[in-house]
This record gives structure tokens, C-alpha cells and sequence, in this order.
């Protein structure tokens, strides 16, 4: 609690044009942990997830400062892309990319929750900047499929999901 007040206390003296022109730069650094935790000898296995990062006594688990990132990430691109949030190909390929690369570095670990958290930040703020109605409906759509048949596709998903609907 102690390392949390102190951290919260370091965050609010920052000021957001602070936040906003370190955005892009967390958010890579982010992306590379991700990818490091999947190397041998640097990333931690347990029970055949790759998840951890090891520092002396320490773990360090890179997804959640992803999901930290990430919402830093996508408020700095829709006040950047304000203009573009109704069109398709500038208000959302581009986060649409970012957020690919960042799932898809989550499932090889494997971690699909914090995949669809992760997809879920960056859908919630570009909802909350704009973001076309109609298309966002869409593409909700479209996610709520992929993760379904993500989850049909992989028995050890299905039987974790049967576990939790019927204990």
C-alpha cells in the first residue's frame, strides 16, 4: 500500500502534457517487455504461460503495465486523431494496429484476459473520443466473434469457461 501511495503520489505531480509526449515511448517500452517476457532465460514459464519477467526477489509481469500503457496510448491518439475519429482507415486502423500488435503478443504468452482487457481500454476511449457509432458497433461485433471462436477452438479455454458456468 505503502509502494502504491508513494507511486500515486509521484503520477499526479506529473503534468499531462508530460503524460501525453511520454505516451507513444511507454507504450513501445511496453511492447518490448512484452516481447522479452517470451524470450527464454529472461521471461519466467509457469504451468506452460510465459508471463513474468524475474528482477532478484521480484516479478514483474509486463501485461499489466501494458493495460497501463495502453490507456495512456489511445487517450494520446484520440486527442492527437481528433479530426479523424469518423473516418476509418485515420481514426481507427491505426489503433487497430497498435492494439493487434499488443494482443497478439499477449496470446503467444498465452493470456487472453488481458488480451480482451487490453482491447476493450482502447475500444472504451475511442467510444469516449468519438469514434463512429456505427462502425464501433461493427467492430464490437466482429471482436465478440473472434474471442468466441478463439475460445470454441481451444479445449483447455472451453473447459475453463464450462468450469466457471456450471462449478
Amino acid at each position: 500500500v505503502f509502494i502504491g501511495l508513494v507511486a500515486g503520489l509521484f503520477a499526479f505531480r506529473i503534468r499531462i502534457e508530460q503524460w501525453q509526449k511520454a505516451a507513444l515511448v511507454l507504450f513501445v517500452v511496453s511492447l518490448v517487455l512484452m516481447i522479452l517476457v517470451l524470450l527464454p532465460g529472461i521471461g519466467k514459464g509457469v504451468n506452460g504461460a510465459r508471463r513474468w519477467i524475474g528482477f532478484g526477489g521480484l516479478n514483474l509481469q509486463p501485461s499489466e503495465l501494458l493495460k497501463l500503457m495502453m490507456v495512456l496510448y489511445a487517450a494520446d491518439f484520440t486527442v492527437r486523431k481528433q479530426q479523424y475519429m469518423h473516418k476509418l482507415t485515420k481514426g481507427f486502423l491505426p489503433m487497430a494496429g497498435a492494439v493487434g500488435l499488443a494482443g497478439g503478443l499477449l496470446m503467444l504468452q498465452p493470456d487472453l484476459a488481458a488480451a480482451g482487457v487490453v482491447v476493450c481500454i482502447a475500444m472504451g476511449i475511442l467510444f469516449l473520443g468519438g469514434f463512429n457509432i456505427v462502425w464501433f458497433g461493427g467492430i464490437a461485433g466482429v471482436l465478440a466473434s473472434v474471442f468466441s471462436l478463439i475460445i470454441l477452438f481451444s479445449p483447455w479455454r472451453r473447459e475453463r469457461l464450462t468450469a466457471y458456468l456450471d462449478p
